[in-house]
């Protein structure tokens, strides 16, 4: 607020000249005319306190709930003067959806997986980013700026496993097969992701294939475990979601890394866990992206470097409770945090990990086959 102070008082400044010319026009004018020039000067002023209204301009952003500090939206509010409006999605699907349609072009922002990043960059439907307008790129670290390419800055990475409750589940999952073929008292309790790529990595991992594999044969294998698993499933979709609207009924769900945090928080208590299967994991990395159909790139360039910035990035990580890709802002985490290995996975997790890339067209179209066809699968039982 400060800063808009500060702007409305330079704004009155640069206009004084004018204001105390029509003044000494005033002093030396014919009565008739005094009025005349005092509606002049009215005027002029009205024109700067309407000028300080639209200073402030709002960034809307389309990202998942509890993805993106408080504390740090505030601190960018009260820096700038600018406001943000966060609107939540709660699958990839969904929000590539609405913003793949003309309902997604009043976002100035939005946070996408590495795959969607890249598929609507090349679509020119998001900004390209380069160190010539993003400075604080520099601070990523080579093998997360690959993954984003130059459609958006590297937000937050980690993996997929296995979100539970360790009062339910007992004893705990170390395997995907305890997800896919979970004990008999746990159906009806279990949530797999509505998502054609993550949803894959169970299924395919426990065979032993390739999360990007382009192989008919081996997803029409992933697809059998997962007509298998629909007898235990409460439903598919996102398990904070879930525990939102039917609380105390997930016991079980595929989810990211970070995810048992957010839903400690929910219930106010520490029953949440997260494993990564013995199989391992596919490795997952954020991009903020700026839409390019975005009046405010600009601004929104501005909110990416804040957000970047060595210290806003790593108080942001430690809040969310994921892992972040800038370089500086590891030196600023706490050893606690760093050391926690469901958040900075193990090496011995990390290379039995696949990192996800782009696969062709025809075989994101059979992947979105095969999640609809389970997802029906599994509602006629």
């Amino acid at each position: 607020m400060l800063l808009v102070k500060f702007q409305l008082f330079s704004l009155f400044l640069s206009q004084w000249s004018l204001v105390n010319t029509l003044f000494t026009l005033v002093a030396y004018a014919h009565p008739f005319k005094i009025a005349f020039f005092m509606k002049r000067i009215i005027s002029l002023l009205v024109l700067c306190l309407w000028s300080s209204i639209s200073i402030s301009d709002e960034l809307k952003i389309y990202i998942w709930e509890d993805y993106i500090s408080p504390e740090l939206i505030d601190k960018w509010e009260e820096t700038t003067g600018h406001t943000v409006n966060l609107v939540y999605y709660d699958s990839d699907e969904s929000r590539d959806e609405v913003l793949g349609s003309d309902s997604g072009k009043g976002f100035d922002l939005a946070v996408f997986d590495s795959i969607s990043s890249q598929l609507f960059g090349k679509n020119n439907k998001i900004h390209a980013l380069s160190l010539g307008n993003l400075p604080s790129l520099v601070d990523i670290d080579a093998q997360w700026k690959e993954s984003c390419g130059n459609f958006g800055l590297p937000y937050q990475w980690g993996a997929l496993g296995i979100v539970y409750n360790k009062e339910k589940v007992i004893p705990a999952p170390t395997s995907w097969v305890h997800l896919l073929y979970s004990d008999r008292k746990y159906h009806g309790h279990v949530v797999m992701l509505e998502d054609a790529v993550d949803s894959l990595v169970a299924p395919l991992l426990l065979e032993g294939n390739s999360v990007n594999t382009e192989d008919k044969s081996e997803l029409k294998a992933a697809f059998s475990h997962l007509k298998n698993q629909a007898p235990s499933l409460l439903g598919y979709g996102y398990a904070l979601t879930y525990e939102k609207q039917a609380r105390e009924q997930v016991y079980m769900a595929l989810g990211y890394s970070g995810d048992h945090f957010t839903l400690n928080e929910m219930s106010q208590s520490e029953v949440w866990e997260f494993v990564y299967p013995a199989e391992g994991s596919a490795i997952w990395m954020d991009c903020f992206s700026i839409m390019e159909w975005s009046s405010k790139k600009e601004l929104a360039l501005q909110f990416l470097e804040f957000i970047n910035e060595p210290v806003s990035a790593a108080e942001n990580s430690e809040w969310i409770g994921t892992a972040t890709p800038n370089k500086r802002a590891l030196k600023l985490i706490s050893e606690d945090v760093l050391s926690d290995k469901s958040i900075y996975p193990a090496n011995e997790i990390l290379e039995k990990s696949h990192t996800y890339r782009i696969i062709s067209d025809a075989n994101m179209t059979l992947r979105h086959r095969i999640i609809n066809a389970a997802m029906k699968y599994r509602d006629s039982q």
